[in-house]
């Protein structure tokens, strides 16, 4: 089972108490078949993401309801990756740069007030904010009974 970041806490809860749940069958089965429950749990940590695993977080924050588009329009265009010359926009699959978004975002925010920017700024400090608060939360559970 995979539960993304667009989990609720009560769901999340539910599938942890069944894991334990599993594990203390399995310590107290007296049966010759060995039962194992394993789980892996990534952290959200924004200061080293790769772009895909930005947009990732970004999507699952969109379906869950707890983004809106405007809300994320700063963070996607983090992700963005044009070179130079203009030839387009790098793919993010296959590229595994990995970048610290709250200080790319820091460093945005100040350009935009050298520009005199107010609406970039006040949009990028919004990205800030979000991403201070979602530090560190679940980004994926993987859950094997």
């Amino acid at each position: 089972m995979r539960i993304d970041a667009g989990v609720n806490a009560s769901q999340l809860a539910q599938a942890m108490s069944s894991v334990n749940q599993v594990k203390s069958n399995a310590t107290n089965s007296n049966s010759d078949v060995q039962r194992s429950a394993t789980n892996n749990v990534e952290r959200l940590d924004f200061s080293n993401m790769s772009r895909a695993e930005m947009r990732t977080w970004i999507n699952n924050e969109i379906k869950s309801g707890q983004m809106d588009l405007d809300d994320s329009s700063a963070l996607m265009a983090m992700t963005m990756k044009i070179p130079v010359g203009g030839a387009g926009e790098v793919a993010v699959e296959g590229d595994n740069e990995r970048f610290d978004f709250v200080q790319k975002a820091i460093d945005g925010m100040d350009a935009a007030l050298s520009n005199h920017d107010q609406a970039s700024y006040e949009r990028l400090s919004m990205a800030v904010q979000t991403m201070q608060q979602a530090q560190g939360g679940i980004a994926s559970l993987d859950l094997h009974v």
